[in-house]
């Protein structure tokens, strides 16, 4: 059983403050064959015009093959891929049709498995930034063009390519999407609060925001998407929950 405190995480920095209610919340295991969510495309999966956007989200990694993704957009021509190569965090993103628009990154942080990360990495249009646990880890320059095709598939826990799944093995808490640039302030703010799996608020700012530690994974159950969006998973692909398995203190 892991101990989630304020922070969402079991080591490094946690909020002092810390709660009194005890919160019994699922384990979300993608056992890296290719169970994962997927749903079709929506605007707020895009990646905008002005190149904006930040993913946010917390994992506990059994293990890191060559490629495994936390999110996916997949078309024909363009992707974008969110997730580790190896031990690197990555960010891929591919438009074929101009060949200039590529961002492939592989940031030089090393993780480790059966370890619980915060992670976020967003892109400002120029640069693009990495942040463990609410600390600013690289800086990498970039120039790349939007990734709007409304027609492609979305997932969470793989790459959504019927030929190439490259599926993630471990735990995902929770994945959110932003269509702006995370500040520094911004991303300690969201590490250090245990509303991540304490509530079912807003968060300020998320077009997509999916809280897996908080659903059971049962038939018919949704996934609710607690940003503004609003784009509910239905379609669980082979996850194991755990019911309780992560204890939070909220």
């Amino acid at each position: 059983m892991s101990l989630l405190r304020r922070g969402i995480i079991s080591s490094g920095k946690l909020d002092a403050g810390g709660g009194t209610t005890v919160y019994a919340a699922n384990d979300a295991d993608f056992d890296g064959s290719g169970d994962n969510l997927q749903q079709v495309s929506q605007t707020e999966f895009t990646i905008p015009a002005d190149k904006k956007f930040s993913f946010e989200y917390s994992i506990n990694a059994d293990s890191f093959p060559a490629s495994a993704w936390v999110a996916s957009k997949y078309g024909t021509s363009s992707e974008y891929l969110v997730g580790f190569r190896g031990t690197s965090a990555t960010l891929i993103v591919i438009n074929a049709a101009v060949t200039a628009n590529l961002i492939d990154i592989n940031f030089t942080y090393t993780f480790l498995v059966s370890t619980q990360y915060h992670i976020v990495i967003n892109s400002d249009g120029a640069n693009a930034r990495l942040y463990v646990n609410g600390a600013l880890e690289q800086t990498v320059a970039h120039s790349t063009s939007a990734h709007n095709i409304s027609t492609d598939p979305f997932g969470i826990g793989a790459r959504v390519n019927p030929s190439v799944i490259q599926a993630f093995n471990g735990r995902i808490g929770m994945l959110r999407k932003y269509n702006k640039t995370l500040s520094l302030s911004e991303v300690q703010q969201n590490y250090n609060s245990g509303d991540i799996l304490c509530s079912t608020s807003a968060v300020a700012g998320a077009v997509c925001d999916w809280r897996l530690a908080n659903w059971t994974g049962t038939v018919g159950q949704e996934l609710t998407d607690y940003g503004s969006g609003g784009h509910n998973f239905t379609n669980p692909l082979g996850i194991a929950f755990t019911a309780g398995s992560l204890s939070v203190e909220c």
